[in-house]
């Protein structure tokens, strides 16, 4: 008991390596630290945590030597998903490469599911914040109903009008 400095670990000599502070708080490369893990690693350094599982590499997490930029990368033989409030499945990519979100079973490249199904509901919306008046560009709701802001091209890049076919159509009903 009584008041207990941090506690310090050293490499070669007065290399300061870890610093464990009264706090409970853990530092790896530095001893300012101000989370609950804090890792600093040198400039050179690509990989700053690794989980490994028999030399596979199994998951990382750093930043990419060329471009500084933030690198997650998990490999796995299965699928790698996200769970929040418990063990909520959120999101999935499953071995084969299909993304699900809302399914933890995707049997298409990108499968996208609400349980509660009803109109004004989206399941699907796509907006830009470039219009501030008319943001919401295509949104598909609980009904299947399409909903699309501006001009569809069908066979064109470019649509003229609020629907804009090339080529020929069939309309029955």
């Amino acid at each position: 008991a009584g008041n207990a400095g941090p506690l310090l670990f050293f490499t070669g000599g007065s290399n300061q390596a870890m610093t464990l502070d009264s706090s409970g708080r853990l530092g790896i490369g530095t001893s300012s630290i101000t989370g609950v893990l804090e890792i600093n690693a040198a400039s050179t350094t690509t990989d700053m945590i690794m989980l490994d599982v028999g030399g596979t590499n199994f998951a990382k997490l750093g930043h990419n030597s060329s471009g500084g930029q933030p690198l997650l990368d998990i490999r796995s033989e299965g699928h790698f998903r996200i769970l929040t409030n418990g063990n909520n499945e959120r999101f999935r990519i499953s071995n084969g490469g299909e993304v699900g979100i809302g399914t933890s079973s995707p049997n298409a490249k990108l499968v996208v599911y609400r349980p509660t199904v009803n109109a004004g509901n989206p399941v699907l919306e796509v907006r830009s914040d470039h219009d501030t008046t008319n943001s919401i560009k295509f949104s598909i709701d609980g009904d299947g109903e399409a909903f699309f802001s501006d001009r569809v091209g069908i066979g064109t890049s470019s649509p003229s009008e609020k629907l804009n076919v090339s080529g020929n159509i069939l309309a029955t009903g």
